[in-house]
């Protein structure tokens, strides 16, 4: 019986085929299946949040990093909040917010 850390992975991959044919709905739903599987896990929360942000769905993706940034698994939490960091500063109001996300990575 595989484990749900290589079910997640299966996921990730067809995740991937799916976006690569340009059917995203389906994408979406390999990737959120792999994230559900393996929640503390680093790369499924990686490439759910990665997909979004690619796909324009930032509001999305932001819900995923915010909730990321809680978790009790610090590999995923470390990313969470580094890539939150970086979202924020590469946004028109990079400025305003340059505290706060210098704030998530000390």
């Amino acid at each position: 019986a595989a484990t749900d850390e290589a079910k997640a992975a299966i996921e990730i991959a067809l995740g991937g085929l799916y976006e690569l044919v340009g059917d995203g709905t389906t994408a979406l739903t390999h990737f959120g299946a792999a994230r559900d599987r393996a929640k503390l896990e680093l790369n499924p929360t990686r490439q759910l949040v990665l997909f979004l942000q690619r796909t324009g769905r930032n509001d999305e993706a932001m819900k995923h990093l915010l909730e990321a940034k809680e978790s009790p698994a610090d590999e995923v939490s470390r990313w969470a909040r580094r890539h939150l960091a970086l979202t924020m500063v590469a946004t028109p109001n990079a400025y305003a917010v340059r505290r706060d996300a210098l704030a998530l990575v000390e």
